[in-house]
């Protein structure tokens, strides 16, 4: 799919965190999607020599930062710039997930969004740095937690991005993967919550009236699946490009299974440098387990993953 376009918004100024600056932006005219969305990034430079960048997605609706810049993930992050790691966090003011009224959309056409925001950031902050490429090795890497894995997925299999990506990490998701079993067909482990599953029917132009998935309306399963990370992917082969798909043992929820499609997916097209981790200690979100964090660091740079846990229920 074609990615949007994305200007800088000079006269807004929004929130941000402590030893970080930030950026007003828009995504405009992405393919079937009439309704602008703006947001916001969170830079922070390296303490040292710089040797790459790590583009971070929230997750929901991708409202929040990664990052709040205090507890372990904090420092996790104080951690990477002193590796020599740029960090850019992503932030929407209008959620990534939203269509305009009456619009079917989709989720993957929406995910042109933070799509073209990882275009900008290797054109505009990773580029210029200069930097010798090493294929696998971050280099420019993006990573994200829940819906923020999707964000992340869907720039490798709709957007065609793995050929800028070293490394792609989607942590307790993607949760796009898998849709029709989450909305209404699927084991119970697959099911969304409705909060989550009003995210889907917003996608389809509900704002925040029950649609399809909400309802558990079978009869939508098409384009569930058009939509879907990995059932709808334009691509699932990404010759030089890690995806490293991190769980959490302790994730009883819905992001396990969904992860799980998406790994197999991945791994059953023949994508080379595929694997999924479910790790000890970890919930569903990986800011607050320091094994998740520990996890996210040996993907980035490019260390084995070790110990695996036992995720609560079988996958795959």
């Amino acid at each position: 799919m074609a990615l949007g376009t994305l200007s800088l918004l000079t006269n807004v100024h929004p929130p941000c965190i402590t030893g970080s600056t930030c950026y007003a932006f828009k995504v405009a005219n992405c393919p079937a999607v009439s309704l602008p969305a703006r947001g916001r990034l969170a830079t922070a430079a390296p303490t040292t020599t710089a040797r790459g960048v790590m583009v971070f997605f929230s997750g929901g609706d991708g409202s929040a930062l990664w990052s709040d810049g205090n507890g372990l993930d904090g420092a996790f992050l104080d951690d990477l710039r002193a590796q020599g790691f740029w960090i850019i966090q992503v932030g929407w003011i209008d959620g990534w997930t939203m269509a305009a009224p009456g619009e079917d959309s989709g989720s993957a056409h929406l995910a042109c969004r933070p799509a073209t925001v990882v275009r900008w950031a290797y054109d505009n902050v990773y580029v210029p740095l200069g930097l010798v490429h090493t294929p696998e090795r971050c280099g420019f890497c993006i990573t994200g937690n829940s819906g923020g894995s999707s964000q992340v997925a869907y720039a490798l299999t709709s957007y065609g991005l793995d050929s800028i990506l070293d490394g792609a990490f989607p942590t307790s998701g993607p949760t796009h993967a898998a849709q029709e079993k989450g909305c209404v067909l699927g084991p119970q482990h697959y099911a969304y919550a409705e909060a989550e599953a009003q995210r889907f029917d917003d996608a389809a132009g509900y704002n925040g009236s029950p649609g399809p998935c909400v309802l558990h309306d079978p009869s939508y399963g098409a384009r569930w699946q058009e939509e879907s990370v990995d059932t709808g992917a334009n691509d699932l082969v990404y010759p030089t490009t890690r995806v490293d798909v991190i769980i959490g043992a302790l994730d009883c929820g819905d992001a396990p299974a969904h992860a799980s499609d998406f790994y197999d997916a991945l791994a059953g097209a023949g994508t080379p440098f595929v694997s999924l981790d479910a790790i000890p200690n970890m919930h569903h979100a990986i800011t607050n387990s320091q094994d998740g964090l520990d996890a996210l660091e040996d993907a980035i740079l490019d260390r084995p993953i070790d110990p695996t846990g036992t995720p609560c229920y079988p996958l795959g």
